[in-house]
């Protein structure tokens, strides 16, 4: 059965902003999540303001919403409070600042890897 409302559906085209990133590691902090549906089921995408030599990006990394122990989700929340979570708000890390890996996935910068933050020794 053909669709006509969607065959009439009208779709105009327009450049994007493409993020320029170099895989590496970088210094950022948890901006936002939004939940999506993936191949695996319901994800979170999580937001990140990541620190570059010329200001702020917005770029993202993706996790299960499984909340075992050995999910990327409790590896990176970890990672953000410094300490192992027994449970956890999403509205508690908005804001946290942490270190970030980032790798070119599909030709576009992706966070693969939180890690907690660096800490400089405070002068005595």
């Amino acid at each position: 059965m053909v669709d006509e409302e969607l065959l009439d559906t009208e779709f105009e085209f327009r450049e994007t902003q493409v993020v320029e990133l170099e895989s590496g590691t970088y210094e950022a902090r948890v901006a936002d999540f939004q939940t999506i549906e993936t191949q695996y089921g319901t994800s979170l995408r999580w937001f990140f303001d990541v620190k570059t030599e010329d200001g702020e990006v917005r770029i993202t990394g993706i996790s299960s919403t499984k909340a075992s122990k050995r999910s990327k989700l409790y590896k990176w929340a970890s990672a953000l409070l410094g300490e192992a979570p027994k449970k956890i708000k999403l509205r508690d890390l908005i804001g946290k600042e942490c270190m970030v890996v980032v790798q070119q996935r599909n030709n576009f910068p992706s966070v693969v890897d939180v890690l907690p933050p660096v800490r400089t020794k405070k002068k005595k």
